[in-house]
């Protein structure tokens, strides 16, 4: 049973979400004379490209200019999501070699079943064209883009919340942070931009057998989230250092070759990735909600190094990689030497999607470090596709480090600096459970629900710097106006059982509701 403060502090809650309505509107009203200067300059920028790209995309001829074409294709159709007969199925042709997509995306984030370091081997990787890649397409080079299979794209999010939580002013480092551990939207009552990324990626060619291929992605982004995907050794003085509250990152910057005569198939990637195996994923489009669980934000992010994929067949696929550690550079001094492996096996029946890893098994000691940690971690995802429109995913994981010292009264991460994990209110061995579980229901073609519940025991308080366990429940709504324009309104209840570990250790619960607007390029 959770503490009696935790039983009744939710109507307590419902008054404070009133106070931070309030005040919100206060904000936009009587804000900073710079903040109005701002708004006003966007409201009229905004106006004026939505004139201008209506205009060119009504008089929009082959020989227009890039900046005509790219604007015009934001409003001439070529955007929109047919509406296709209900139920539908989005999968690509059966002859590929692999299961067809259990899910529909969109309105779901993706429609393969997960796996993480590689493209979907046995598949054509075809792209979504959005609005830039458009334009070059239908541009005077646009046969070289084409075949060239290289695409430039990105995307802008921005996203706001009303929260029961409030900061408070004593709080060590992090007093902006209130909304912490809650992720990613941690200040209270406010809007902020979350991502503005760009990036280029080829994706290769895994179906065809006769030819060696290769891929690549960089990414540069730009936002708050940059304080969540910070790799020690990597522009990571803009936190460490500055604790800014927007910075830039490099999250993914790899290169991928794919051989085709290995099994049924090998991809090797070298360079920076995203840590397998993860239902969620750092960057904004590819996930069911705004917000993340616990569990998400509170293991390794991103690594460096070597990742082997090799698809035995169509139910089993093998990886083994080598890196330098969580969140930390090859050439920064925290690095370890730290193999993963993992595998996935897919049911006969395309229903069911059972991946699991060791990552960065590689003795777990304490390093020095305010990069991500070293901690070991045994995770595993299972999920379950009732049909194209309804899915399960489930996540589990637990995680350890050896010799982690005391805090010795500092704080660790209360207050929103989600690093550096440098210490631990209960010192020692340290260890942290979690389990999340998402229900995703497709309504309609361009709208979906996701219900999420999760819970997450920090033993030691070394990951959140509160040494408690967490349950928390969310529900969001994801619609989409165009493929390249979609928002997600949600509602997230979360609460600590042992200690006060919100508004900045003051609190057992916390109501967020909270909205995102991603808008593709």
């Amino acid at each position: 049973m959770p503490p009696k403060s935790a039983c009744f502090a939710f109507s307590g809650d419902v008054v404070i979400l009133h106070s931070a309505l309030v005040n919100s509107f206060f904000f936009v009203a009587h804000g900073s004379f710079v903040a109005a200067v701002f708004l006003r300059v966007v409201l009229i920028t905004a106006i004026f490209v939505v004139i201008f790209a209506t205009h060119a995309s009504a008089q929009q001829k082959s020989d227009d200019g890039l900046l005509v074409r790219f604007l015009g294709n934001f409003f001439n159709g070529s955007q929109d999501i047919s509406n296709s007969p209900w139920p539908y199925n989005s999968g690509p042709p059966s002859e590929l070699r692999k299961f067809p997509p259990p899910q529909n995306s969109p309105p779901f984030p993706y429609g393969e079943f997960q796996i993480g370091g590689t493209p979907t081997i046995g598949d054509r990787n075809e792209q979504t064209v959005y609005p830039l890649m458009k334009a070059l397409h239908d541009g005077p080079d646009g046969k070289w883009w084409k075949d060239s299979r290289i695409f430039i794209s990105g995307w802008i999010e921005l996203g706001g919340n009303l929260s029961t939580s409030q900061n408070q002013p004593g709080a060590a480092s992090g007093a902006l942070y209130g909304n912490a551990p809650y992720l990613y939207s941690q200040v209270p009552g406010t809007l902020q931009l979350h991502q503005a990324d760009l990036h280029a990626i080829r994706l290769p060619d895994t179906y065809q057998t006769d030819h060696i291929d290769w891929g690549f992605r960089i990414d540069a982004l730009y936002g708050q989230d940059y304080r969540f995907t910070t790799m020690k050794g990597l522009f990571s003085n803009q936190l460490y250092v500055n604790n800014q509250q927007y910075g830039y990152d490099m999250p993914m910057v790899y290169g991928d070759l794919y051989i085709p005569w290995v099994a049924q198939g090998m991809n090797i990637r070298v360079g920076r990735f995203i840590s397998v195996p993860d239902i969620e994923a750092q960057l904004a489009p590819d996930n069911y909600m705004f917000s993340h669980s616990l569990l998400y934000g509170y293991d390794p992010y991103t690594q460096f190094g070597i990742m082997a994929t090799i698809k035995l067949d169509k139910q089993w696929t093998i990886q083994f990689g080598l890196t330098a550690g969580n969140d930390v550079a090859p050439w920064d001094p925290d690095a370890r030497f730290s193999p993963t492996a993992c595998i996935q096996w897919i049911s006969a029946s395309n229903k069911d999607s059972i991946y699991g890893c060791g990552n960065t098994i590689n003795g777990a000691q304490f390093v020095p470090s305010t990069g991500g940690g070293n901690v070991n971690q045994l995770v595993a995802t299972w999920t379950h596709s009732f049909s194209q429109t309804i899915n399960m995913a489930t996540e589990a994981w637990y995680m350890w480090q050896k010799n982690v010292p005391a805090c010795s009264g500092q704080t660790n991460t209360l207050g929103g600096i989600s690093l550096p994990f440098g210490c631990a209110p209960i010192p020692g061995d340290t260890q942290e459970w979690a389990v999340v579980n998402y229900i995703n229901w497709q309504i309609s073609p361009k709208d979906s629900l996701s219900f999420r519940n999760e819970y997450f025991d920090d033993i030691n308080g070394q990951r959140t710097g509160i040494a408690t366990r967490y349950v928390g429940h969310g529900v969001s709504w994801t619609h989409f106006f165009k493929q390249n324009v979609l928002i997600r309104p949600e509602f997230v209840y979360q609460y600590a059982l042992d200690n006060p570990a919100f508004q900045q250790g003051t609190k057992f619960t916390q109501f967020v509701a909270a909205m995102d607007l991603i808008i593709r390029f």
